[in-house]
């Protein structure tokens, strides 16, 4: 994590500066979540100029520890032997002397809302009419992200406030609304409660995965609601409309509900850990449909008033023929499957196939913006992020770190030093636009020689001679206070780095660092001979590339596995590949249209948006599949395939419609009022997907059936 604290006018080399920057410099030395060794700034004791007195006599000591200079010399002083040290100039205190830096490094057991409660004490008590300060780095987004937890519950209250407004709309009476928000209450209960049991957390950009089955915890019950209704209304019996209810929607329910289970359940196939914890949580909690949604909504229906007896209630289907939706739902499976609808319906498909396919090639994998894409540009981070990558030439918020492992003493070694100099200077001249600066021995030792030869410029240069060196890494060793030197090397001189600073992770960044790395590797062998060798350890950088480099492979891998799982299950159901075939194409088309989607919104496939991209493929698929089921009821019964299409379209199909509009008006007012640009983009993508599904399940589904009436005649009779 980055903080800066600048004046407005002025620079910092006052008293009053100094003393408040020291202050929160030990506000965050000593906070309980940070590594206290970790915490970098002039103000500490480890903060080192060097200078030769009379004699040659060399003299390291600490820039402002133990008390701040409060003369007007001594305050002349200490601006000379900062900015015009490589060490300071640029890093920790910028170029132009109006900003100093607080670098800090947090646990990864840190409690991300105490710390927003912490910076945002920071921001009120040093944002003044002198000083403002700034913060940047990924503890500080995440931070960022649980400060708006309280507006996630009120948005939560507000789309499922809709939703309950919907359902007695749509099915006029009392268990309408009680049966899918009591499922949906119990089925969160049982999938978080499962979560914590096994001591898995979500990550709070994943707030719109839970949100979404909870949703889809309603639409499910609302099918059974539905036919529950149907069924209650024609016999006037609430046993036998419950027991047909459970007898007829049992099967498309656990066909459903296994379709949404496979794509939380592939993302097991990601070589990431977050991603696996999240498709456990999702699975376990989407699978407790099939019991609740399938079997305990008919049943907690039988128990509350009959819809039959309630006013306004929803009365026999042929009463309700005059709904505008369901005449809008017939007309659309009347022109359908006509011959010239049936064709303009297919090459829709096509077209909007091509049309996105083209945009869905080019979206990339990892960032693609500096600072962050999860908030909005003039979010408070992204606006720190800007200010503090342009205040400090040479640091940065992303670090990659070159690792070395050899024998005792390597480190002191100059081969070992001349080698990551080497690596240094090149990453600086191919990348100056992005690479800030680096944070090795290589400076030191070469300011130590500069002084030992009387300050000449000439000898800033790294000794060949291992004594030299040796003599050099010890005597700045010996000054620093325990601890101070670990981020050099460990005590035996077999382990040491390079940090180098990056202005950003882009993809693009990422992408000519890698390259970059291996033409230097190509040309220069990481191993050096009898010492030890460098390894590309990590840092904010090679976490990033190591995840993009899994995100390449699991993204194809994941989405074309569960095309293939929804495709087996859906034609174990229905125990036909030609019905899996049908309610699998639409499917690849609305894929397909979800990363063109994604590409034009300005989204990559980052670790965030995968999931949600893996359960965007297969969001929807009920619909189909409700529909199939009742043509099969409704043929075996009239033996008659277009009517059989009709009548699905008059029954289940409205159930569908309107399903569709409590899955789409929540997560659109999701989009319009989510703070977290992420989640706003999140539940618009879902509200197009789910659009797209609804218009091919209504006009698809009836085209395809009438074009191979004579094969599925044989197939709906099963």
């Amino acid at each position: 994590m980055l903080c800066e604290l600048s004046v407005k006018e002025g620079d910092i080399f006052n008293t009053e500066f100094l003393t408040k920057l020291k202050r929160v410099t030990h506000k965050f030395r000593y906070h309980d979540e940070t590594y206290p060794l970790l915490v970098d700034s002039i103000t500490l004791q480890k903060a080192k100029y060097i200078t030769v007195r009379a004699g040659g006599e060399v003299h390291i000591d600490s820039l402002v520890w133990p008390r701040i200079p409060t003369t007007a010399n001594g305050l002349k002083i200490l601006k000379e032997r900062i900015l015009g040290s490589p060490m300071y100039n640029g890093t920790l205190v910028s170029s132009d002397g109006k900003a100093a830096l607080i670098i800090a490094q947090f646990k990864p057991t840190v409690d991300y809302r105490k710390l927003s409660v912490f910076l945002a004490q920071l921001k009120r008590e040093e944002n003044d009419g002198i000083t403002s300060i700034h913060f940047t780095g990924r503890p500080v987004l995440l931070a960022a992200i649980y400060s708006y937890w309280p507006k996630i519950f009120l948005i939560f209250a507000i789309t499922f406030g809709f939703v309950a407004i919907l359902l007695f709309i749509f099915l006029r009476c009392l268990l309408g609304v009680i049966v899918p928000l009591v499922v949906t209450v119990l089925s969160t209960i049982w999938g978080i409660g499962f979560a914590g049991y096994i001591h898995l957390n979500f990550d709070p950009l994943m707030i719109v995965l839970p949100f979404l089955v909870a949703v889809r915890c309603v639409s499910s019950s609302v099918q059974k609601c539905a036919r529950y209704v149907e069924e209650e209304a024609i016999t006037h019996r609430k046993d036998i409309a419950a027991q047909r209810t459970i007898q007829s929607m049992l099967m498309p329910c656990l066909s459903a509900v296994s379709t949404d289970a496979a794509g939380f359940a592939v993302m097991m196939l990601s070589d990431i850990p977050f991603l696996q914890n999240i498709s456990i949580i999702l699975t376990c909690w989407i699978l407790n449909l099939i019991f609740l949604s399938g079997i305990v909504a008919p049943l907690m229906a039988y128990y509350l008033p009959a819809p039959s007896f309630s006013s306004q209630s929803t009365a026999p289907i042929h009463a309700v023929n005059e709904e505008p939706w369901l005449k809008f739902n017939r007309s659309l499976a009347a022109f359908s499957i006509k011959p010239a609808g049936g064709k303009l319906v297919i090459w829709s498909v096509v077209a909007l196939a091509a049309l996105f396919g083209g945009e869905a090639i080019k979206i990339s994998t990892g960032e693609i913006t500096p600072g962050t894409s999860i908030l909005k540009p003039d979010s408070t981070y992204n606006l720190d992020f800007k200010e503090i990558t342009r205040r400090f030439d040479h640091i940065g918020p992303d670090t990659f770190i070159l690792f070395f492992e050899g024998k005792p003493g390597a480190i002191q070694d100059p081969k070992f030093l001349h080698y990551i100099e080497s690596f240094e200077f090149y990453m600086l001249e191919e990348m100056p636009d992005v690479c800030g600066g680096y944070k090795s021995l290589t400076g030191i030792v070469r300011q130590l020689n500069t002084v030992f030869h009387e300050g000449d410029p000439a000898w800033g240069l790294i000794p060949d001679q291992r004594k030299a060196t040796e003599d050099l890494i010890l005597l700045y060793r010996q000054k620093q206070p325990p601890g101070g030197f670990d981020c050099f090397a460990d005590r035996l001189f077999q382990y040491g780095n390079t940090v180098l600073f990056f202005k950003n992770h882009t993809d693009a960044t990422i992408t000519r660092i890698k390259e970059k790395m291996r033409n230097f590797f190509a040309k220069d062998s990481p191993k050096i001979k009898g010492l030890g060798e460098f390894k590309p350890a990590g840092g904010v950088i090679g976490i990033h590339a190591a995840i993009n480099d899994s995100l390449e492979k699991d993204h194809i891998r994941i989405d074309i596995t569960i095309l293939v799982a929804i495709f087996l299950i859906c034609a174990l159901c229905f125990r036909s590949f030609l019905i899996s075939t049908f309610v699998v194409i639409p499917l690849i088309v609305a894929n397909i249209i979800g990363f063109g989607l994604m590409s034009l919104m300005g989204l990559s496939l980052t670790i965030d948006t995968i999931p949600i991209a893996a359960v965007g493929i297969g969001i929807g698929v009920d619909f189909s599949i409700y529909l199939h089921s009742r043509y099969k009821e409704e043929y075996i019964e009239c033996k008659d395939l277009e009517r059989s299409l009709i009548n699905g379209a008059t029954s289940v199909g409205r159930a569908v419609l309107f399903i569709a509009l409590v899955m789409i008006i929540p997560l659109s007012i999701w989009g319009l009022l989510a703070e977290i640009r992420f989640q706003a983009q999140m539940g618009l993508f879902y509200s197009l997907i789910l659009l797209v599904n609804l218009f091919f399940a209504l006009t698809f589904q009836p085209a395809v059936v009438t074009i191979f009436g004579k094969y599925m005649k044989k197939r709906l009779v099963k």
